[in-house]
């Protein structure tokens, strides 16, 4: 199969295949098998895309953009691993969990891009000794999560791949909540001092978090 061949306008695969077109449990095994062994390289080498249908359907729910075709396909893997080494003087993709799931024939994978840019990684050496490397990239690396569908046709291919945003983890939303309710109060406290207007109080009240979690993945 030709990984650069795009199919015909008619041939779009369905997401949810009825019982005569699902996979077996062996086929949609094999490609749970081989996203495992081969997302966590993404920023490392090309994926297998043997395991992708030539009109595979991409539906990326984090851009708003919908692709039709293996080398539409490519091209989007290759430009996500281009602006991770981009952005990052250090990247990587985890799957923090993946699952089969016979009863819509998919593949469901939960997953992270982790990343640290050359200025916090030139800046880092400088407050950490070399044994704690390790450290210095847990505390100052950015990260990206989202989670993937993968649905897979009777020929054992992946047919669609929708990918979502997730909702950032539950700790740091807090954080941002308390820092939203300190906003609130700073704001009441400057009114009552000296009510300024609300172009003068955004400042105090509107300020950008230095490091927030990112959601945005495949950009």
């Amino acid at each position: 199969m030709s990984v650069l061949s795009e199919g015909g306008p008619d041939s779009t695969p369905r997401a949810n295949p009825g019982p005569s077109e699902r996979p077996s449990e062996e086929q949609l095994f094999k490609v749970k098998e081989v996203l495992a062994n081969t997302l966590p390289k993404l920023f490392i080498q090309p994926l297998d895309y043997s395991i992708y249908h030539q009109n595979v359907v991409f539906e990326n729910n984090i851009r708003g953009k919908r692709t039709v075709g293996i080398y539409s396909y490519v091209k989007q893997m290759a430009l996500l691993r281009t602006l991770g080494h981009f952005k990052f003087a250090y990247v990587r993709f985890e799957i923090l969990r993946i699952s089969m799931h016979p009863e819509d024939s998919s593949v469901k994978v939960r997953w992270r891009i982790r990343g640290i840019s050359a200025l916090k990684v030139f800046v880092g050496f400088w407050k950490y000794r070399l044994w704690k490397i390790k450290e210095m990239f847990e505390q100052q690396e950015a990260w990206y999560d989202g989670f993937s569908t993968f649905y897979v046709g009777n020929d054992g291919l992946i047919h669609k791949h929708v990918a979502d945003k997730m909702m950032p983890d539950t700790d740091h939303a807090v954080d941002e909540l308390k820092k939203a309710d300190l906003g609130a109060k700073l704001a009441m406290f400057m009114g009552l001092l000296s009510r300024p207007s609300l172009t003068e109080l955004c400042p105090f009240t509107f300020k950008k978090h230095p490091s927030p979690p990112h959601n945005n993945v495949m950009q």
